[in-house]
């Protein structure tokens, strides 16, 4: 909607004003009224209205003066219909010269007045829109000649026309801010199209707003997530600047719920230097890495600093082994050992990510070594890869520990469920097989494991040694046979697996308590009571 002022010192005019008039099919909206000029004058700088329909003769300000005061000032945007009892030529002369659209006399004629604003609405309309086409067509030219500008392809024709559009004097004092919006996969996935350009329009007109009107073209988007903004020696004041940047940062952050980092230039002359300005804020913002989401970086704070790009060369085995035995403890010291190397010298982030993935490859080949579900292993690689894509180097700590953690538990899991698998195969393989010279080492063959391995994990599932349990199936085997059957001792020892009768002997009474003829002497005189 359109904003009008009504300004008159009749009182009674002003409630004809409201009445003769459908503002809203005109497409106002009332935002206020006066009864003098120095009044009106004070909401018109407050509201900044596009129309102001004024008394000429009026006390302490008359409208000739009022209207004189905000045509000079380039910043207002009001235009004026006058209103007057006298029908005097030098008043609409002197009114006309100010840019005034309409002058009408008293007493009101209600088609004339409606004409009058219609007409005025219809203008403020067309002169609105011819402005934003202007506007959007200097900032497309703006910005592409930026671009070149900053990428050194920028020929002199462009660095003419920018430093017109831009209004930079050659020896002018800039510095250059970038503006980052953390955590912009985000919008990306909860917002659609027309959401992102709406929230990104936003920040655009949040920044030209707090910029004086003039420098509106020196406010410009890097890409999706990014903003610069060009400032001129009037806040070469450091105290200044910050102020500014805190308070551009705060308003965007509570309009739209983001967290924004922020990177801010040395000083520098003349729109050529664009291009050195862009590489300060571009590696400054880089920094936020290392820093908490939300963060000022200065360029001259990090310009001595150096990323460290040579591949740390920490012992992964270390970390595979605590993921191996399930150790929280150890897991997390172990990476935090890690990290905290990364932080003291700089690791750049990329070559952090290639040490992670190196982990997961390691991780990988462990769970297809325990013949583990590697598809529902890498899905979640996947969610962790893209999870820690713009993480800062804490949360990407956190997030490694996370998925340390989850890896071990997701492994001991599968050894769990493969060893009470293993251990079933073993009891199977014993029992067709307890007549057969067999051991671990036997065992292990047919079943492509580890014999130590079996050894431990038959233990430790059914709480005994692997020979103890081939000894008591052979002795279960053993005690069927001296019930069903007439064999001779020293048969029965053959038949399920001794060679040597004495060697079975003691292990049947070991077992049993009774020596073999005794468990069948036993058995017999019971059968006879029955």
């Amino acid at each position: 909607m359109l904003k009008v002022l009504l300004v008159d010192d009749e009182p009674y005019v002003i409630e004809g004003l409201k009445m003769m008039v459908d503002w809203e099919k005109y497409g106002f909206t009332m935002c206020g009224e006066a009864s003098n000029g120095e009044d009106a004058l004070e909401i018109i700088n407050t509201c900044n209205p596009h129309l102001v329909i004024t008394d000429i003769k009026m006390p302490v300000m008359d409208g000739i003066q009022l209207i004189k005061s905000v045509y000079e000032e380039s910043n207002l945007r009001a235009k004026f219909i006058i209103l007057s009892g006298y029908d005097d030529f030098f008043y609409a002369k002197n009114a006309m010269k100010y840019g005034v659209n309409n002058y009408i006399l008293k007493p009101l004629d209600d088609e004339e007045l409606n004409k009058a604003i219609r007409k005025a609405g219809q203008q403020i309309i067309e002169e609105r829109q011819r402005e934003e086409s202007k506007n959007k067509q200097l900032a497309f030219v703006s910005e592409n000649a930026i671009f070149n500008i900053i990428n050194g392809e920028a020929k002199d024709s462009e660095i003419n026309r920018a430093k017109f559009i831009l209004e930079l004097e050659s020896n002018e004092k800039i510095k250059m801010i970038l503006m980052e919006i953390d955590d912009f996969d985000k919008w990306m996935s909860d917002f659609d199209e027309i959401k992102l350009r709406e929230n990104r329009d936003i920040i655009k007109d949040i920044i030209k707003k707090s910029m004086e009107s003039q420098f509106e073209f020196r406010v410009f988007e890097d890409d999706l997530s990014r903003f610069c903004i060009i400032i001129s020696e009037e806040m070469e004041n450091e105290d200044i600047t910050n102020d500014f940047v805190r308070t551009l940062k705060r308003m965007i952050e509570d309009e739209l719920d983001c967290s924004l980092s922020i990177a801010i230039s040395d000083t520098m002359t003349g729109i050529n230097s664009l291009n050195k300005l862009y590489k300060q804020v571009d590696l400054a913002i880089s920094y936020k890495f290392f820093k908490d989401k939300g963060s000022i970086i200065y360029f001259k704070n990090i310009k001595n600093a150096q990323m460290n790009y040579d591949f740390y060369e920490g012992d992964i085995d270390d970390l595979i082994n605590e993921i191996k035995k399930n150790n929280v403890d150890g897991i997390t010291k172990n990476i935090k050992n890690i990290f905290h190397n990364f932080s003291k010298n700089l690791t750049a982030p990329e070559v952090i990510k290639i040490y992670i993935e190196n982990i997961e490859l390691e991780a990988i080949r462990h769970v297809l070594e325990i013949k583990g579900n590697i598809r529902d292993f890498t899905k979640k690689l996947m969610d962790f890869n893209k999870k820690i894509e713009k993480s800062t180097i804490d949360e990407l700590k956190n997030n490694a520990t996370e998925f340390c953690i989850f890896m071990a538990d997701y492994v001991d899991s599968i050894i769990q469920s493969n060893s009470k698998d293993i251990i079933s195969e073993v009891e199977r393989y014993v029992k067709e097989n307890y007549n057969k010279d067999i051991n671990l080492k036997i065992i292990g063959k047919q079943l492509y494991v580890n014999p130590v391995y079996i050894g431990r994990k038959f233990k430790k599932t059914t709480g005994m040694q692997f020979n103890e349990y081939l000894h008591k199936i052979r002795i279960e085997e053993s005690k069927k046979l001296l019930r069903r059957t007439n064999m001779k001792i020293s048969d029965i020892a053959r038949s399920v697996g001794y060679n040597d009768t004495e060697y079975f002997t003691a292990k049947f009474k070991s077992i049993t308590n009774f020596s073999p003829s005794e468990f069948k002497n036993n058995f017999l005189i019971n059968l006879h009571k029955y």
